[in-house]
Protein backbone atom coordinates (compact mmCIF):
# COMPACT_ATOMS: atom_id res chain seq x y z
CA UNK A 1 0.00 0.00 0.00
CA UNK A 2 2.75 2.07 0.66
CA UNK A 3 4.40 1.41 -2.66
CA UNK A 4 1.02 2.23 -4.15
CA UNK A 5 0.82 5.98 -2.83
CA UNK A 6 4.73 6.34 -3.52
CA UNK A 7 3.45 5.86 -7.03
CA UNK A 8 0.48 7.74 -7.67
CA UNK A 9 2.75 10.89 -5.85
CA UNK A 10 5.17 11.01 -8.05
CA UNK A 11 3.36 12.45 -11.07
CA UNK A 12 1.27 14.69 -9.28
CA UNK A 13 4.13 16.10 -7.67
CA UNK A 14 6.00 16.61 -10.96
CA UNK A 15 3.32 18.26 -12.74
CA UNK A 16 3.13 20.83 -9.45
CA UNK A 17 7.07 21.25 -10.43
CA UNK A 18 6.22 21.91 -13.77
CA UNK A 19 3.91 24.31 -13.21
CA UNK A 20 5.86 26.06 -10.88
CA UNK A 21 8.73 25.62 -13.95
CA UNK A 22 10.87 23.77 -11.48
CA UNK A 23 11.42 20.93 -13.71
CA UNK A 24 11.16 20.09 -17.25
CA UNK A 25 8.91 18.89 -19.43
CA UNK A 26 10.89 15.85 -20.14
CA UNK A 27 11.16 15.21 -16.33
CA UNK A 28 7.08 14.99 -16.38
CA UNK A 29 7.09 12.51 -19.18
CA UNK A 30 9.53 10.57 -17.52
CA UNK A 31 7.88 10.59 -14.14
CA UNK A 32 4.63 9.47 -15.85
CA UNK A 33 6.26 6.71 -17.73
CA UNK A 34 7.47 5.17 -15.02
CA UNK A 35 4.20 5.96 -13.29
CA UNK A 36 2.68 3.85 -16.26
CA UNK A 37 5.36 1.84 -16.10
CA UNK A 38 5.63 1.29 -11.82
CA UNK A 39 1.61 0.22 -12.22
CA UNK A 40 1.79 -2.78 -14.88
CA UNK A 41 4.73 -3.65 -12.92
CA UNK A 42 2.32 -3.90 -10.18
CA UNK A 43 -0.47 -5.42 -12.06
CA UNK A 44 1.82 -8.26 -13.34
CA UNK A 45 2.76 -9.09 -9.61
CA UNK A 46 -0.85 -9.10 -8.48
CA UNK A 47 -1.24 -11.55 -11.51
CA UNK A 48 1.82 -13.76 -10.37
CA UNK A 49 0.45 -13.37 -6.70
CA UNK A 50 -2.75 -14.93 -7.80
CA UNK A 51 -1.46 -17.37 -9.93
CA UNK A 52 1.36 -18.48 -6.99
CA UNK A 53 -1.71 -18.47 -5.04
CA UNK A 54 -4.02 -20.39 -7.29
CA UNK A 55 -1.06 -23.08 -7.70
CA UNK A 56 -0.09 -23.23 -4.08
CA UNK A 57 -3.67 -24.29 -3.84
CA UNK A 58 -3.88 -26.92 -6.34
CA UNK A 59 -0.50 -28.21 -5.28
CA UNK A 60 -1.87 -28.65 -1.95
CA UNK A 61 -4.59 -30.28 -3.66
CA UNK A 62 -2.68 -32.39 -5.18
CA UNK A 63 -0.59 -33.29 -1.90
CA UNK A 64 -3.91 -33.95 -0.23
CA UNK A 65 -4.69 -36.49 -3.34
CA UNK A 66 -1.62 -38.03 -3.72
CA UNK A 67 -1.76 -38.67 0.44
CA UNK A 68 -5.21 -40.38 -0.03
CA UNK A 69 -3.51 -42.18 -2.93
CA UNK A 70 -0.82 -43.74 -0.49
CA UNK A 71 -3.23 -43.96 2.45
CA UNK A 72 -5.24 -46.05 -0.22
CA UNK A 73 -2.36 -48.13 -1.12
CA UNK A 74 -1.18 -48.78 2.28
CA UNK A 75 -4.69 -50.21 2.50
CA UNK A 76 -4.30 -52.58 -0.09
CA UNK A 77 -0.96 -53.10 0.61
CA UNK A 78 -2.15 -54.38 4.36
CA UNK A 79 -5.30 -56.21 2.51
CA UNK A 80 -2.56 -57.51 0.17
CA UNK A 81 -0.71 -59.04 3.35
CA UNK A 82 -3.80 -60.26 5.07
CA UNK A 83 -4.59 -62.29 2.14
CA UNK A 84 -1.69 -63.84 1.64
CA UNK A 85 -1.23 -64.70 5.10
CA UNK A 86 -5.04 -66.02 4.71
CA UNK A 87 -3.83 -68.29 1.41
CA UNK A 88 -0.56 -69.19 3.49
CA UNK A 89 -2.87 -70.33 6.65
CA UNK A 90 -5.73 -72.19 4.04
CA UNK A 91 -2.45 -74.23 2.33
CA UNK A 92 -1.17 -75.56 5.50
CA UNK A 93 -4.42 -76.49 6.47
CA UNK A 94 -4.95 -77.65 2.75
CA UNK A 95 -1.61 -80.28 3.66
CA UNK A 96 -3.60 -80.85 7.10
CA UNK A 97 -6.51 -82.38 5.22
CA UNK A 98 -4.60 -83.77 2.78
CA UNK A 99 -2.34 -85.98 5.67
CA UNK A 100 -5.60 -86.41 7.32
CA UNK A 101 -7.72 -87.51 4.34
CA UNK A 102 -3.93 -90.06 3.40
CA UNK A 103 -4.76 -91.03 7.18
CA UNK A 104 -8.20 -92.02 6.85
CA UNK A 105 -7.74 -93.80 3.44
CA UNK A 106 -5.09 -96.32 5.56
CA UNK A 107 -7.70 -96.85 7.99
CA UNK A 108 -10.52 -97.08 5.46
CA UNK A 109 -8.24 -100.07 3.98
CA UNK A 110 -7.14 -101.73 7.23
CA UNK A 111 -11.07 -101.84 7.76
CA UNK A 112 -11.67 -103.38 4.42
CA UNK A 113 -8.35 -105.59 4.92
CA UNK A 114 -9.84 -106.72 8.10
CA UNK A 115 -13.73 -107.00 6.66
CA UNK A 116 -12.30 -109.42 4.07
CA UNK A 117 -10.48 -111.84 6.76
CA UNK A 118 -13.61 -111.98 8.53
CA UNK A 119 -15.77 -112.65 6.17
CA UNK A 120 -12.92 -115.42 4.90
CA UNK A 121 -12.88 -116.76 8.12
CA UNK A 122 -16.61 -116.78 8.49
CA UNK A 123 -16.47 -119.01 5.02
CA UNK A 124 -14.05 -121.30 6.93
CA UNK A 125 -17.31 -122.12 9.19
CA UNK A 126 -19.31 -123.15 6.01
CA UNK A 127 -18.59 -126.59 4.70
CA UNK A 128 -20.29 -126.42 1.30
CA UNK A 129 -20.87 -129.47 -0.90
CA UNK A 130 -19.68 -129.73 -4.31
CA UNK A 131 -22.63 -130.78 -5.39
CA UNK A 132 -26.66 -130.22 -4.77
CA UNK A 133 -28.06 -133.56 -3.57
CA UNK A 134 -28.88 -136.44 -0.74
CA UNK A 135 -27.02 -137.05 1.85
CA UNK A 136 -26.85 -140.83 2.02
CA UNK A 137 -24.18 -141.34 4.93
CA UNK A 138 -23.42 -139.01 7.48
CA UNK A 139 -20.01 -139.91 9.61
CA UNK A 140 -20.18 -137.14 12.14
CA UNK A 141 -22.38 -136.14 14.82
CA UNK A 142 -23.03 -131.86 16.22
CA UNK A 143 -20.45 -130.81 18.56
CA UNK A 144 -17.87 -133.19 17.39
CA UNK A 145 -14.53 -132.23 16.55
CA UNK A 146 -13.19 -133.10 13.13
CA UNK A 147 -9.96 -133.05 11.77
CA UNK A 148 -8.66 -132.10 7.74
CA UNK A 149 -9.77 -134.51 4.99
CA UNK A 150 -12.00 -136.16 7.39
CA UNK A 151 -15.11 -137.63 5.47
CA UNK A 152 -18.38 -135.69 6.93
CA UNK A 153 -21.08 -137.67 4.69
CA UNK A 154 -21.64 -138.69 1.12
CA UNK A 155 -23.90 -137.21 -0.90
CA UNK A 156 -25.60 -138.18 -4.03
CA UNK A 157 -26.73 -135.93 -7.21
CA UNK A 158 -29.93 -137.88 -7.64
CA UNK A 159 -30.83 -135.39 -10.71
CA UNK A 160 -27.56 -137.28 -12.17
CA UNK A 161 -27.41 -140.77 -11.87
CA UNK A 162 -26.71 -143.71 -14.52
CA UNK A 163 -26.58 -147.49 -14.74
CA UNK A 164 -23.80 -149.99 -14.76
CA UNK A 165 -24.59 -152.72 -16.07
CA UNK A 166 -22.33 -156.03 -16.51
CA UNK A 167 -23.08 -157.66 -19.68
CA UNK A 168 -21.46 -160.78 -20.33
CA UNK A 169 -18.70 -160.18 -23.66
CA UNK A 170 -20.94 -162.61 -25.90
CA UNK A 171 -23.98 -160.55 -25.40
CA UNK A 172 -21.94 -157.08 -26.43
CA UNK A 173 -21.67 -158.03 -30.03
CA UNK A 174 -23.48 -155.79 -31.68
CA UNK A 175 -24.19 -152.99 -28.97
CA UNK A 176 -23.06 -149.48 -29.73
CA UNK A 177 -22.77 -146.19 -27.62
CA UNK A 178 -26.15 -144.49 -28.33
CA UNK A 179 -28.71 -147.41 -28.49
CA UNK A 180 -32.24 -147.14 -26.75
CA UNK A 181 -32.35 -149.20 -23.54
CA UNK A 182 -35.67 -149.79 -21.67
CA UNK A 183 -34.95 -150.19 -17.81
CA UNK A 184 -36.99 -152.24 -15.54
CA UNK A 185 -36.06 -151.53 -11.79
CA UNK A 186 -37.17 -154.46 -9.00
CA UNK A 187 -38.72 -151.90 -6.69
CA UNK A 188 -41.00 -150.46 -8.99
CA UNK A 189 -42.47 -153.37 -10.83
CA UNK A 190 -44.14 -152.17 -13.90
CA UNK A 191 -42.32 -149.04 -14.50
CA UNK A 192 -40.13 -148.79 -17.17
CA UNK A 193 -37.35 -146.33 -17.32
CA UNK A 194 -35.81 -144.90 -20.92
CA UNK A 195 -31.62 -144.36 -21.58
CA UNK A 196 -29.38 -144.72 -24.19
CA UNK A 197 -25.83 -146.41 -23.85
CA UNK A 198 -23.40 -143.83 -23.36
CA UNK A 199 -20.30 -146.00 -23.67
CA UNK A 200 -18.80 -149.04 -22.87
CA UNK A 201 -15.43 -149.92 -20.78
CA UNK A 202 -11.88 -150.96 -21.97
CA UNK A 203 -11.69 -154.01 -20.34
CA UNK A 204 -13.67 -156.42 -17.89
CA UNK A 205 -14.61 -155.65 -14.74
CA UNK A 206 -12.18 -158.53 -13.15
CA UNK A 207 -8.94 -156.57 -14.93
CA UNK A 208 -9.89 -153.55 -12.99
CA UNK A 209 -10.75 -155.25 -10.10
CA UNK A 210 -9.16 -154.56 -6.49
CA UNK A 211 -7.59 -157.87 -7.09
CA UNK A 212 -7.77 -159.65 -10.45
CA UNK A 213 -7.86 -163.40 -10.57
CA UNK A 214 -5.02 -165.06 -11.57
CA UNK A 215 -4.65 -168.99 -12.04
CA UNK A 216 -1.81 -170.50 -9.66
CA UNK A 217 -2.29 -174.04 -11.24
CA UNK A 218 -1.37 -172.95 -15.07
CA UNK A 219 -3.97 -174.43 -16.30
CA UNK A 220 -6.49 -172.06 -18.99
CA UNK A 221 -10.00 -172.15 -18.28
CA UNK A 222 -12.07 -169.94 -20.32
CA UNK A 223 -14.17 -167.63 -18.16
CA UNK A 224 -17.11 -165.55 -19.60
CA UNK A 225 -16.04 -162.13 -18.59
CA UNK A 226 -18.43 -159.41 -17.30
CA UNK A 227 -17.92 -155.80 -19.09
CA UNK A 228 -19.38 -152.96 -17.68
CA UNK A 229 -21.56 -151.01 -20.14
CA UNK A 230 -22.37 -147.25 -18.90
CA UNK A 231 -26.12 -146.39 -19.46
CA UNK A 232 -27.95 -142.72 -18.93
CA UNK A 233 -30.98 -141.81 -18.19
CA UNK A 234 -32.89 -139.80 -21.07
CA UNK A 235 -33.29 -136.31 -19.19
CA UNK A 236 -36.57 -136.21 -17.18
CA UNK A 237 -36.73 -139.73 -16.27
CA UNK A 238 -35.50 -139.41 -12.58
CA UNK A 239 -37.17 -136.13 -11.71
CA UNK A 240 -39.24 -137.75 -8.97
CA UNK A 241 -35.62 -138.66 -7.77
CA UNK A 242 -37.12 -143.02 -7.54
CA UNK A 243 -33.34 -144.22 -8.45
CA UNK A 244 -30.92 -144.08 -5.88
CA UNK A 245 -27.08 -145.72 -6.26
CA UNK A 246 -26.90 -149.33 -5.53
CA UNK A 247 -30.47 -150.42 -6.49
CA UNK A 248 -31.22 -153.68 -9.04
CA UNK A 249 -32.51 -152.98 -12.38
CA UNK A 250 -32.69 -154.80 -15.37
CA UNK A 251 -31.36 -153.15 -18.74
CA UNK A 252 -32.39 -154.52 -22.11
CA UNK A 253 -30.62 -152.38 -25.24
CA UNK A 254 -32.56 -152.33 -28.58
CA UNK A 255 -29.83 -153.56 -30.69
CA UNK A 256 -32.19 -152.07 -34.14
Amino acid sequence: MAQELSAEAGPTRSAELFEKQLVSRQDVDHAEAAYKNGQAMLELARHKVTQAREDARQAAAGVRSQEAAVAQARERVSQSRATVANAESQRQQVAMREAQAAAAKSRLELAMANLRQAQLNLEYTVIKAPITGRVTKRTVEPGQVVAVGQPLMSVVNLDSVWVLANYKETQLTHVRPGQTTLIHVDMYPGKEFRGKVDSIQGGSGAVFSLLPPENATGNYVKVVQRIPVKILLEPGQNAEHLLVPGMSVVPTIALR
